[in-house]
């Protein structure tokens, strides 16, 4: 269904629901640091890209089980998390508020730049289409632009959606 030039097909609306739901936890993460620390904590989303790669890296180089591995993934994040409390947020805790919001800011800032080094497949910049792919595209329903998007990862059609309805 197309309303006022937005594609509300089903897909859409369900990746949608999920991209709020994950910036719903995020705000809540953050809201909670924040009335615990007294500071905001810029490195709360690094945490979990660094987190993210590292269980990226394990499942998709080493080949081992994703659902075996999810766990390990979430551990490595609840690892790095005291990690960063024990290490630095500990430290500064009476320190003026903008000493503890610039100490995260390159907190957060190493934690991406490692995240990449241990993973380099994050960086989706190489990643984005050149438009003559564009016009390339199968004619087949499922891998319609509507479930495509210029940062995912299918071979045939840069669809991960459709490339895992297909394959």
């Amino acid at each position: 269904m197309n309303l006022g030039g937005f594609d509300l097909s089903f897909p859409n609306i369900l990746s949608g629901l999920f991209t709020g739901f994950l910036y719903g936890l995020l705000s809540i993460g953050l809201v909670l640091v924040y009335r615990a620390s007294r500071f905001i904590n810029f490195a709360h989303v690094a945490i979990g890209i660094f987190a993210a790669s590292i269980f990226g890296a394990i499942v998709a180089k080493q080949g081992l089980p994703y659902w075996l591995m999810f766990p390990v993934g979430i551990l490595a994040g609840a690892l790095i998390a005291a990690g960063v409390e024990w290490g630095f947020v500990r430290r500064i805790s009476d320190a003026p508020r903008v000493l503890g919001t610039v100490v995260t800011l390159g907190l957060a800032q190493f934690l991406i730049i490692f995240g990449l080094v241990v993973n380099q497949s994050n960086a989706s910049g190489r990643l984005f289409l050149m438009a003559s792919s564009w016009a390339r595209r199968p004619s087949n329903p499922l891998l319609s632009p509507s479930f495509c998007s210029p940062h995912s990862f299918c071979s045939r059609c840069h669809c991960s959606f459709a490339a895992r309805v297909t394959d």
